[in-house]
C-alpha cells in the first residue's frame, strides 16, 4: 500500500539530517510530502525541500498566513487564509517540473482552503503549468 509522510516540525529536516531521512524513506517506499509553509527562522515550521522519495512526488501548500500560523486556540480556517500571489506560485513551477521527470506522478495539493484560496491557486498553478506544457 503506498504510504506518504508529511514532516510538521522542522527539527525533521535539518541539513545534517536530510540525506539519511531521504535514503530511509526510499528504502522503506514512503515518498515524502513536500510542504510550504510561513517560515520563522526557526524549527517551528518546516523548510520547502523537494524530495522525490517514490515514484510519486507529493506537494502540499498550506499557505504563508505567519500572523496566523502559530497562534493557539484558533478556528484552524484561519490558519490557512492565504492566497498565494502569481509571484509565489510561480516560484514552485520549476520544482514540479524537476519532479515529473524524476518520478511517475506528481500532485499538488492546496490546503488554503479558507474563502476558496485553494481553488483560485490550484487553477492559477495549473494555467502555469500548461504555459509550459507540463499539464494536458
Amino acid at each position: 500500500m503506498p504510504a506518504a509522510v508529511e514532516f510538521r516540525n522542522g527539527s525533521w529536516l535539518l541539513p545534517s539530517r536530510t540525506d539519511e531521512l531521504f535514503s530511509l524513506l526510499r528504502e522503506k517506499r514512503i515518498a515524502c510530502v513536500t510542504a510550504d509553509e510561513p517560515r520563522y527562522g526557526s524549527q517551528a515550521t518546516v523548510p520547502f525541500i523537494p524530495a522525490a522519495t517514490t515514484a510519486v512526488a507529493y506537494f502540499r501548500f498550506h499557505g504563508r498566513n505567519r500572523e496566523n500560523w502559530l497562534k493557539k486556540g484558533l478556528e484552524t480556517s484561519l490558519r490557512y487564509d492565504y492566497l498565494y500571489s502569481d509571484e509565489e506560485l510561480a516560484g514552485f513551477v520549476p520544482h514540479l517540473l524537476s519532479s515529473s521527470e524524476k518520478t511517475q506522478v506528481v500532485y499538488a495539493m492546496f490546503n488554503n482552503c479558507h474563502g476558496a484560496s485553494a481553488v483560485r491557486n490550484a487553477r492559477r498553478l495549473k494555467e502555469m503549468l500548461k504555459e509550459q506544457g507540463a499539464v494536458g
